[in-house]
């Protein structure tokens, strides 16, 4: 049995049965009590009573309000799994008086909430949820969805008596950061659509709105680029001991990721590893090496990953190829932002190369890292040509940018402060403790939770530039989807409760006991959590 992109497997139907006894269930479901919902609410008032969900429920939306209509459609899928109910979806001057109703509004809304805030009121007979812009209406979905009992998560039918109830209670919330992120690396280790897909449904149910999807590297290029087939056929995989690890995404499969992430209120930003990071490429086209090949694409080793080939800067044809790719990227993905890379970029090929000498001469540059500030330059003016945002890792500043590029901050010497103050925005994802490639006992859930995105030394002008932070998926040490999980559940949680929640109200052992509640639901999307070393075992 299937629902949507999660796989139903003997082992969620087993937690089904641990937990409950039984899939036909009489009165035994237990009654709203903690609210457990992750990210915390900015404002959250209990009431008396409950709103109870039948399959007479109705949602409500204005009439020709499209994106309304399509939150509303998606809600309904999501309870309908476990309920049974198929909750019609309808303009309200269409709809006849029902006993309960869950109403979707963008009508009268106050415009402080931002597009991405919400109201609910949650009373006896009816929930009325408002929002500015239709994200608001989905963040507040998945809030509902959550105030639910966990079996709302469940991928198989509950009979029975249960009962659907909701706590009555009054919610103004919206996020502290607008860029609540992931980074997946599919490069080093392929990850299927659905794969992708799946974790595009768990960042949207727990508010995170920036996947960044670090396509190319060393190990494979994995999205297809119609005017250079070599990037797939070539790059798109290498041998690795006994097993040939390999894949890519057709033009289709991107259009088709980028359009369900939207649904869910996902923005994909692509990233193109250039000019260091390319093995790939340049195994594809080794004429745009300082040697002009061969080029071998080499496993990823811990402690050797940083290789000389780099695309030679002074080579012409390659700012046509760079170009000719992200025209294609651009057509592919509508975000603002388009990651370049620019980080470990050595410049032994270059300084031993006669055309990137001579573009050093001729330009009037300094030194390689003036030439890589010179590359940075080119596809900036690009992608400004094509309405775009060039975004990197800190490393890019390495030679002279404007302020206008945007910083993935990750490890920099003297730190985020002299970014900021030099007028970039910046996403943070450091190292520590962001990288979810590490181990839980160096970035615990715990470190995670205590992360704070702003230092204290900046003014309100200079904060406004930290567009907020992503945890970063390097995907070397693992070659399933369980490892994955476990690296990234639960610590994600945190960290969207760090990116969404005031400040004010974080507090760790609040913050666990919610955790455990969400962690029963993670059981019933078949997720395989890490317990760490304060639990009974290290992993389930």
């Amino acid at each position: 049995m299937n629902f949507g992109n999660w796989n139903v497997t003997p082992a969620i139907k087993i937690a089904i049965l641990f937990t409950w006894g039984s899939l036909s269930l009489g009165s035994e479901l237990p009654s709203p009590g903690l609210i457990s919902v992750v990210p915390k609410p900015a404002k959250m008032e209990r009431l008396g009573g409950t709103f109870n969900m039948t399959r007479s429920t109705v949602l409500l939306v204005d009439p020709g309000d499209a994106a309304a209509k399509q939150v509303g459609r998606h809600l309904a899928e999501q309870v309908s799994r476990a309920t049974g109910f198929a909750l019609p979806v309808l303009e309200r001057s269409q709809a006849a008086r029902r006993t309960t109703s869950i109403t979707l509004t963008t009508t009268g809304c106050d415009l402080s909430l931002g597009g991405e805030g919400y109201q609910v009121d949650v009373l006896p007979g009816r929930i009325q949820v408002c929002a500015p812009d239709p994200k608001g209406l989905f963040y507040a979905s998945q809030t509902l969805r959550q105030l639910l009992p966990e079996l709302i998560e469940s991928p198989l039918k509950i009979t029975g008596n249960a009962d659907w109830s909701i706590p009555c209670m009054k919610i103004r919330d919206a996020p502290r950061f607008s860029w609540r992120g992931l980074m997946l690396d599919v490069s080093r280790t392929f990850m299927s659509k659905n794969l992708v897909k799946r974790y595009i449904d768990l960042m949207g149910f727990y508010k995170l709105n920036r996947l960044h999807w670090h396509l190319t590297d060393d190990q494979g290029w994995r999205i297809e680029i119609r005017k250079y087939p070599e990037l797939t056929r070539v790059g798109s995989k290498y041998a690795e001991k006994f097993n040939e690890m390999g894949g890519y995404y057709t033009q289709a499969e991107i259009r088709e990721v980028v359009a369900y992430a939207a649904d869910r209120k996902v923005l994909v930003i692509p990233e193109i590893e250039l000019p260091g990071h390319s093995l790939a490429a340049l195994a594809s086209y080794p004429n745009l090496s300082c040697t002009g090949g061969p080029v071998s694409i080499h496993p990823f080793l811990q402690g050797v990953n940083i290789h000389e080939e780099v695309f030679c800067a002074g080579n012409e044809k390659v700012y046509e190829f760079l170009q000719d790719v992200l025209t294609e990227v651009v057509e592919l993905f509508p975000s603002p932002f388009i990651h370049i890379g620019e980080d470990e970029v050595p410049k032994s090929r270059w300084k031993a190369c006669p055309k990137c000498q001579a573009r050093i001469k001729s330009e009037g540059l300094k030194d390689e890292s003036a030439l890589q500030g010179y590359l940075v330059g080119r596809m900036n003016r690009f992608l400004q040509n094509k309405g775009r945002r060039l975004i990197g890792w800190d490393d890019i500043l390495d030679g002279t940018v404007t302020s206008d590029v945007a910083v993935m901050y990750w490890t920099r010497e003297g730190g985020l402060v002299p970014i900021v103050r030099a007028g970039h925005d910046v996403v943070l994802s450091p190292t520590d403790p962001l990288y979810f490639d590490y181990t839980y006992e160096v970035n615990s859930t715990r470190r995670v939770y205590a992360f704070e995105p702003v230092p204290e030394d900046l003014s309100p002008a200079e904060v406004s530039h930290i567009l907020g932070a992503q945890a970063n998926f390097w995907s070397h040490l693992v070659r399933n989807e369980d490892g994955t999980d476990r690296q990234i559940f639960p610590r994600l949680l945190a960290l969207a409760e760090v990116l969404w929640s005031p400040a004010s109200l974080r507090s760790w052992e609040e913050f666990t006991v919610r955790l455990e509640e969400q962690k029963k639901r993670l059981d019933l999307m078949g997720v395989r959590w890490m317990r760490e070393l304060q639990d009974s075992s290290r992993s389930r």
